[in-house]
This record gives C-alpha cells, sequence and structure tokens, in this order.
C-alpha cells in the first residue's frame, strides 16, 4: 500500500469512529430527553385547559425557535412566542 491508500484509510476509520460515538451519545441522551418531554407534555395537557391544539401550536414555536436561534429559550423572551 501506498502513502495516500493508508491515509484515505486512517481517515475513513476515525470518520467511522467519530459518527458511531455522536450516534451513541444522540440515542443516549436524546431518548431520555424526550421522554421527560412527552412526560411534561402529558401531564401539562391533563392538568390545564390548554387544549391539545394549542399545546401542539406551542411545540412547533418551540421546535422553530430552537431551530432558528440554535439556543435554549428563556423565560424573558415569551413575547417571542
Amino acid at each position: 500500500m501506498n502513502i495516500i491508500t493508508d491515509v484515505n484509510n486512517l481517515t475513513k476509520t476515525v470518520g467511522d469512529s467519530i459518527k458511531e460515538f455522536f450516534t451513541s451519545v444522540v440515542v443516549n441522551i436524546g431518548t431520555p430527553v424526550a421522554i421527560i418531554a412527552c412526560i411534561l407534555t402529558f401531564i401539562i395537557a391533563s392538568n390545564t385547559n390548554i387544549s391539545a391544539d394549542t399545546l401542539a401550536m406551542y411545540r412547533q414555536r418551540a421546535v422553530e425557535f430552537l431551530r432558528l436561534n440554535n439556543r435554549v429559550f428563556r423565560m424573558d423572551e415569551s413575547e417571542l412566542i
């Protein structure tokens, strides 16, 4: 093998390892967060006078906010949503 082939193989191996690591992180962290979010949504929906449609609208606004701002929502920004 020549040096270019070795570098290409090493790059692929490192890339695959990084991908596996981040996939593991997302699965191990993302799933519990999603479960907590779902539980909180059920609690809010069953203990308030907020309709399912309104709750879905709040969820959509939250997702849009996170996509646009790439950071956590602060309560002093409540007028934004």
